[in-house]
């Protein structure tokens, strides 16, 4: 459709002319509809005689030997994983993830950088530690870390990702061993839980889950009332 503004409300008015259609469409209400072609609402028509509408292809028929894809390509991997029909063919893909394919490992479900100084510098990027920190989310599926840049000046970079990792203390050490972190030893930025873990904490309902003073989550009574909690001074919930 062609939508253009129209120049009142009688006869020219989309919206006004097409009544609305209570409960949704029906295969008998679809016969009842009449969509009017006004100049504030063309329907698609043709340039020219010269120049039709074009009209997609119905149907592409090629070899698989000509498209040169590889049982072990991502579109074979795609068709096994039943992201794509059997009859979906991939002519080509892109391939720029090759270029950066040698700075990063996997270790079980964990893929990290193993060479952060050589992936900022093959990306002409000055590495200085103290521009950089390293931002760490958690999820029920997913375990990520990523170089946030102070004033975001530079663009984000991936470190570190993992799929169905548990959010414990030993995987998040395993992750910033992985990194080198002790190495670079950029500021971490995360949310409260990622912090409490990071400390040492355990999971679970904890009597003493806060990080920062004794906040008692036993002592419902006093969650209302009580506005200071002494600061802690070990990390033994």
């Amino acid at each position: 459709m062609i939508w253009r503004e129209s120049t009142n409300h009688v006869d020219d008015c989309y919206f006004y002319m097409v009544p609305p259609v209570c409960g949704g469409f029906t295969n008998k209400k679809k016969r009842t509809i009449v969509c009017p072609n006004i100049t504030s609402a063309l329907r698609p028509v043709s340039h020219g005689k010269g120049l039709p509408i074009p009209e997609p292809i119905s149907s592409i028929s090629s070899d698989e030997e000509d498209l040169d894809v590889s049982h072990n390509s991502p579109h074979r991997q795609h068709v096994v994983a039943n992201l794509l029909e059997e009859n979906v063919r991939v002519i080509s893909f892109r391939t720029r993830h090759l270029l950066f394919e040698s700075f990063f490992k996997k270790e079980e479900s964990l893929v990290f950088c193993c060479d952060i100084d050589g992936l900022l510098k093959d990306l002409r990027i000055a590495h200085e530690p103290n521009e950089w920190r390293l931002f760490i989310d958690d999820s029920k599926l997913s375990l990520k870390a990523v170089l946030l840049n102070y004033g975001d000046e530079l663009p984000s970079i991936p470190v570190a990702h993992a799929i169905y990792m548990k959010e414990t203390y030993h995987n998040l050490n395993k992750l910033l061993e992985m990194i080198n972190y002790s190495k670079h030893g950029w500021q971490i930025c995360a949310d409260l839980k990622v912090v409490s873990l990071l400390m040492g904490l355990q999971l679970g309902y904890t009597k003493y889950c806060c990080f920062l003073c004794l906040w008692d989550s036993i002592a419902i009574a006093l969650h209302d009332i009580k506005k200071d909690w002494p600061q802690r001074a070990s990390f033994k919930p």
